[in-house]
């Protein structure tokens, strides 16, 4: 949760959420004043499912453009 609270200072005014299924990791969340969601169903990977070629494919798709800040601002 401190890198997720880290992350939101450092991308303000946009919003970091936590997505997870686990009670423990959104209370957390909650503590540390971070939103929460539920992870969709669309999302869940199954034991017999789980391979490298899969998490490597979704890892790809979740890939994200952040742009650069200049050093003197």
């Amino acid at each position: 949760m401190a890198r997720a609270a880290h992350l939101q200072q450092a991308i303000a005014p946009h919003q970091v959420t936590v997505i997870t299924r686990d009670n423990g990791v959104r209370a957390k969340a909650m503590t540390w004043g971070l939103p929460w969601d539920f992870l969709p169903d669309k999302y869940v990977i199954r034991e017999d499912q789980l391979t490298v070629e899969h998490w490597e494919a979704n890892l790809a798709s979740i890939t994200v453009d952040v742009p650069e800040i200049p050093a003197d601002a």
